[in-house]
């Protein structure tokens, strides 16, 4: 059995309940791609709650907890409940980095520009790099940061993911109707680098962030394949004030606040649908960006994006060629 969990992780190292609302978010997909649950919650001891519950071993019924951190390769290789864990955030950074990571160079060339991490400006401002540390209070749990999986049996493996980027390529393949249809190189990216993204999270009105939201979270609807229903989401925080009970709920009316929680819980759907993507499809519907060295991104793509991604790996790739 495998799980699927996302989680839009606020960068803040001490994000606490005193600093206001959360801004970390997680969901959890099940085998078939249906939404299991979804908290919004501070800390990362909230965060490794919400996995745990997902990956509960006799080992642990019985008391053997010291095994989990003294060995966690060995627990994640023999784990009977699998599990694939998507981080909306830098998860590796190299002490002594170059102005980019190759993964934000590269998704440059796709128009899909990312944030560029800096270690000491990321210390500085934050505390420090809370992807990097949940990366190994999640290794100390058997959950393993590595590049690609072993599909024959259930395995725990955390990976970065970028949202946007997996969003961007979701209204790419809804333009061309879930195809998959091979283009000719330049008639792709003039198309694809047109592919803009309803912003749901930059500053904008109460009223544009509400109807661009309405728009993301209905294209998630209409993914082939999983189960992504906008209602099991909010079914999780039924009661709850001020909170919408379906879509036609979603508006101006629920305020800044309100709405910034729901884009930060789609963009954990997002990041849980990109692993349980690469779990499903293989290398053929999704892509590696970067390395295990410096840092990667799990990519969702086509072939006509794959095809690109080779392009402009290419070092004699020339930015200016399209």
């Amino acid at each position: 059995m495998m799980h699927f969990i996302g989680i839009d992780l606020a960068w803040k190292m001490s994000d606490s309940p005193s600093s206001g609302v959360p801004r970390s978010a997680c969901v959890a997909l099940g085998q078939a791609g249906h939404i299991c649950s979804a908290a919004l919650v501070y800390t990362d001891e909230e965060i490794l709650s919400f996995i745990t519950q997902f990956a509960k071993e006799e080992l642990l019924v019985r008391g053997w907890r010291w095994l989990l951190g003294a060995f966690p390769s060995f627990v994640a290789r023999f784990a009977k409940e699998g599990l694939l864990v998507g981080i909306d955030a830098p998860l590796r950074i190299p002490t002594q980095q170059p102005r980019r990571r190759k993964v934000e160079r590269i998704l440059a060339r796709l128009g899909m520009p990312a944030f560029t991490p800096n270690p000491a400006w990321l210390k500085r401002i934050f505390g420090g790099i809370r992807g990097e540390v949940l990366v190994e209070k999640l290794r100390q749990l058997g959950i393993l940061y590595q590049v690609r999986v072993n599909k024959e049996k259930p395995c725990r493996v955390v990976s970065e993911v970028y949202p946007t980027a997996t969003l961007k390529v979701l209204y790419w393949e809804h333009s061309q109707g879930w195809t998959g249809e091979l283009l000719e190189e330049d008639e792709f990216w003039k198309k694809f680098r047109k592919i803009s993204i309803p912003p749901y999270k930059r500053r904008c009105t109460v009223e544009a962030k509400a109807g661009n939201l309405k728009s993301n979270l209905a294209l998630m609807e209409k993914i082939p394949g999983p189960r992504l229903r906008i209602r099991d989401i909010l079914s999780c925080f039924s009661g709850a004030e001020n909170w919408p009970q379906n879509s036609e709920e979603i508006g101006a009316h629920l305020g800044h606040i309100r709405l910034n929680q729901l884009g930060d819980l789609l963009d954990a759907t997002l990041a849980a649908y990109t692993v349980w993507r690469y779990w499903h499809l293989g290398e053929v519907k999704s892509c590696i960006v970067g390395t295990g060295e410096d840092g990667f991104v799990l990519l969702p793509c086509d072939s006509n994006l794959k095809r690109r991604i080779e392009l402009v790996n290419d070092p004699t790739f020339a930015v200016n060629r399209y």
